[in-house]
C-alpha cells in the first residue's frame, strides 16, 4: 500500500530496535504459522524459565505488569500447563543462590 512501508523495512521501528532489525526478521520468519497465543505462550514460558520462574522480573523485560503475567500464568496452568516456579537455585558462575 502506498506511504506504509515495506515488511522488510526497519523505518517503522524505533531506533533502539532498528540494530536488531535483520536478527529479528530472521526470527519472525521462523514463527510464521504459528498463532500469536502460541508465541506469546512460549515466551513467557522460556523467560520464566531463563529468569528462575521470577515473576516480576519477566514481566518487567517482557514489557507487560506482573497482573497481566499472573493472568496468563494461571490460564496456562488451569489448561493443564507446567509453569516454572520460583527457584533458589544457585547461581554456578557466581555460587550464589538467586
Amino acid at each position: 500500500m502506498a506511504g506504509l512501508p515495506s515488511p522488510s523495512s526497519a523505518e517503522h521501528l524505533p531506533p533502539q530496535w532498528r540494530a536488531d532489525s535483520p536478527r529479528l526478521t530472521r526470527i519472525v520468519r521462523c514463527l510464521v504459522g504459528h498463532t500469536v497465543e502460541d508465541v506469546e505462550r512460549e515466551l513467557i514460558l522460556t523467560s520464566l524459565d531463563h529468569y528462575r520462574g521470577n515473576r516480576t522480573y519477566t514481566a518487567k523485560v517482557l514489557g507487560i505488569s506482573i497482573r497481566c503475567l499472573r493472568n496468563k500464568i494461571n490460564l496456562y496452568a488451569a489448561l493443564g500447563i507446567v509453569v516454572p516456579a520460583p527457584s533458589e537455585r544457585e547461581d554456578t558462575r557466581t555460587g550464589q543462590a538467586h
